[in-house]
Parts: C-alpha cells; sequence; structure tokens
C-alpha cells in the first residue's frame, strides 16, 4: 500500500510538473516517496497479522485501493505545494528572499498547482467514496459510520469546500495552502484514529 503510494507521489507530480513546466517541486515530492517507501520496508519487515480480512475478496476492493491510494498522493502533493508557498510567501513579505527560494516557482503558479492537486484529490477522494459505499453494502448490507469513516469525510469536506471555492470564489494562495493542510491534518487523526477505534476500517 505505501509502496504504491509512493508511486502516486510521484505519478501525480510528474503531471503537474509537466502541466506547469516547471520542476521546483521535484526534490521535495521525491524526499517524500522515499520517506514513504521507507517506512513501508520498515512495516514490510515486521508484518502484524497475517489475517485475510473479508472485505479484501469484494469486487470493489482493489477500485477502492487504486482511487485511495490517488486520493492519498494528491493530498500530500498538495501539502508540499501548501507548505512552499506559506514559506515563500512569509519570505517575501519580510524581504528576506535569500539563496533557499530562489528555485521556488512563483507564488500564482505554486498557487495553482496547489489547486490543480486539491481538484485531483476531491475527484479521487470522491470516487473513493463511491467504491466505499458499494462495499459497505456488499460486505454488510448497511453504513458502518465508525471513527475513521468520520474524519475521512471531514476532510473531504474541507477539500471540496475549498475547491468550489477555488472555482467560483477564485480562491488561492494562504487560504487555499491553509484548507489543504486543515484537511491533511484531519487525515491524519482518522488514520491514527482507525488503528484503536475504528471498526470496518481496522485494516
Amino acid at each position: 500500500m505505501l509502496s504504491a503510494l509512493a508511486f502516486g507521489l510521484l505519478l501525480i507530480s510528474l503531471y503537474l510538473e509537466y502541466k506547469f513546466q516547471t520542476r521546483a517541486a521535484g526534490p521535495w515530492i521525491l524526499a517524500m516517496a522515499s520517506i514513504v517507501q521507507l517506512v513501508s520496508v520498515i512495516l514490510a519487515s515486521h508484518p502484524t497479522t497475517d489475517e485475510i480480512l473479508p472485505i479484501f475478496s469484494s469486487t470493489w476492493f482493489p477500485f477502492h485501493i487504486l482511487f485511495g491510494v490517488l486520493a492519498y498522493a494528491a493530498i500530500l502533493v498538495s501539502a508540499v505545494f501548501s507548505i512552499m508557498y506559506l514559506l515563500l510567501y512569509r519570505s517575501l513579505k519580510q524581504k528576506k528572499f535569500d539563496q533557499f527560494f530562489q528555485r521556488f516557482p512563483p507564488l500564482a503558479t505554486m498557487g495553482e498547482m496547489n489547486f490543480q492537486a486539491m481538484l485531483i484529490g476531491v475527484i479521487c477522494f470522491s470516487i473513493l467514496f463511491l467504491f466505499g459505499f458499494l462495499m459497505m453494502f456488499e460486505m454488510s448490507g448497511k453504513m458502518v459510520w465508525d471513527f475513521k469513516f468520520c474524519m475521512f469525510f471531514t476532510s473531504y469536506i474541507i477539500y471540496i469546500s475549498a475547491v468550489l471555492a477555488g472555482l467560483f470564489a477564485r480562491w488561492r494562495g494562504n487560504r487555499l495552502a491553509i484548507f489543504s493542510l486543515l484537511a491533511l491534518c484531519a487525515m491524519i487523526i482518522s488514520i491514527a484514529g482507525a488503528m484503536r477505534f475504528a471498526a470496518w476500517h481496522l485494516w
């Protein structure tokens, strides 16, 4: 799963770099992908269980995982652009533009790249939820409102609100960056909570 996430990070980053003709975020994304891959190797060497859960046999499970990986990757890419944007914005505001920021794209370009990453994330999130609902009804015949689902839905609402604001109110810049990081925080909480409290998402 984490290896796929590392690949997803690189895939979405390459798409955005090609679209906006800039490679400034490449080292940041590559570093994040390397960390994700390292964590994957460490976890693979210490398996927690050999149990095969019934949900793995669901017809919709591979599609749920595919769009889940892309959604996670888009969220992380968006977070990288958000951090880069906020750092550069703060530097320009304080008039401390040093050599570290010289390879950064212009603020407007980073704002657009962040928005595009969030848009990809929202689309993948929407499809992820669709297949998640199909799995729930296939396996249990009802909705399962566990901790992870609720927190993921909270992240989704934050993301889709920001994307709609970007589409119709032309939100970019600081507000979009802050919304992106808030959604990432909600997702981290959902993953941490799922490990302890979730009924359906223990896998």
